[in-house]
């Protein structure tokens, strides 16, 4: 019985080239699916925490950068504008800054305050024109908050070592190395 090593070694190394940049593809898939799970832990965790009626406005302004193989970085990003004063529920933190009748069920008062086309304004001066718009909360400010940074960061790292196992292995089944 003859075993042929230079052909052995000649066809591992050659499967060792294509792994280099499986590894790449692999991690970067891994990122990335980490992201979208990085996205979907911080807007319950900012739903919550901003006290707010539905997602919209956070699905909309919170951003999954992608990952590519030649650049191995991902992450979310918050944006936007405030969010509106009507998309918040009424709550203690609120109900001292709301015109009367803004949240429905809600009797919450603002002095000089009115409400036109589901926007919330506040006369600040004396007189009639000095007005302000009254906002909600930023998603940016509120993914500063560390418990929301923790549980995100804790998520997506979960997510990342899970998942970069599984589209590795599959890029090994893929080569012929693993089965």
């Amino acid at each position: 019985m003859q075993i042929d090593v230079k052909a052995e070694v000649d066809e591992v190394i050659r499967a060792l080239g294509k792994l280099d940049g499986e590894i790449d593809k692999a991690a970067s898939r891994a990122l990335n699916d980490a992201a979208k799970s990085m996205k979907v832990e911080a807007t319950r965790e900012l739903k919550v925490e901003m006290n707010l009626k539905n997602l919209k406005h956070l699905r909309r302004n919170i951003i999954v950068e992608k990952s590519t193989p030649y650049k191995l970085s991902a992450g979310v990003v918050g944006g936007g504008k405030a969010v509106p004063l009507s998309s918040v529920k009424g709550s203690r933190a609120y109900k001292r800054h709301g015109v009367k009748g803004a949240y429905g069920k809600h009797n919450v008062h603002i002095q000089r305050g009115f409400k036109y086309n589901n926007t919330f304004f506040k006369r600040t001066g004396k007189a009639r024109h000095p007005i302000t718009v009254i906002t909600g909360p930023t998603i940016p400010t509120g993914m500063l908050k560390q418990a929301i940074t923790r549980a995100v960061q804790r998520k997506g790292q979960a997510q990342f070592t899970k998942r970069f196992d599984y589209w590795l292995d599959r890029s090994l089944k893929r080569l012929g190395i693993r089965r």
